[in-house]
């Protein structure tokens, strides 16, 4: 379990430099200190195990992330840097929910595929986000609205496949 917090600080680290360093390089400094704060205030949730503060975190950085893609920050580094906090916060919530707990069989293996899970969702994220910041489509309201019924439909398939009702 050592490894799992080592590599979640990690990951919250990457998030804190790769978002700052964005700010900082375009001298946005306000905001890449309210990025730094934001750590500090996540980093303190971790320590004390509370994970409405690390929630907080997530929230803060998704928010100054979205508005430095708004600002005109590079994608490649912001969207790198969401990734990884969104990744940071689900190792804190494993770590969280791993501690509450007293004994799990096979400890190390739920988390090593936790973690493989974990890394190819956050591939697979960052390589779709990457792909819509280069990609543009011109869609009429009529077509974005047949893709939104079309996405809930197959939503409510796959709710019902996974969890027939009785």
């Amino acid at each position: 379990m050592n490894q799992l917090s080592t590599l979640a600080r990690a990951s919250l680290a990457g998030a804190l430099v790769l978002l700052a360093g964005a700010y900082a390089l375009m001298g946005g400094w306000a905001f890449a200190g309210a990025v730094i704060a934001i750590g500090a205030l996540w980093a303190f949730g971790m320590r004390r195990r509370a994970m409405a503060l690390v929630s907080v975190g997530l929230a803060g950085l998704t928010l100054l992330a979205a508005f430095g893609l708004a600002q005109g920050l590079p994608a490649a580094p912001v969207l790198l840097a969401g990734v990884l906090a969104l990744a940071a916060w689900d190792m804190a919530r494993l770590l969280h929910r791993l501690g509450s707990v007293e004994h799990i069989e096979n400890r190390d293996l739920l988390i090593r595929q936790h973690l493989t899970q974990l890394a190819g969702v956050c591939g697979a994220g960052l390589l779709i986000a990457l792909a819509a910041s280069v990609i543009r489509l011109n869609l009429s309201f009529a077509a974005v609205f047949a893709l939104g019924l079309a996405a809930l439909w197959a939503l409510s398939r796959l709710s019902h496949s996974r969890f027939p009702e009785s």
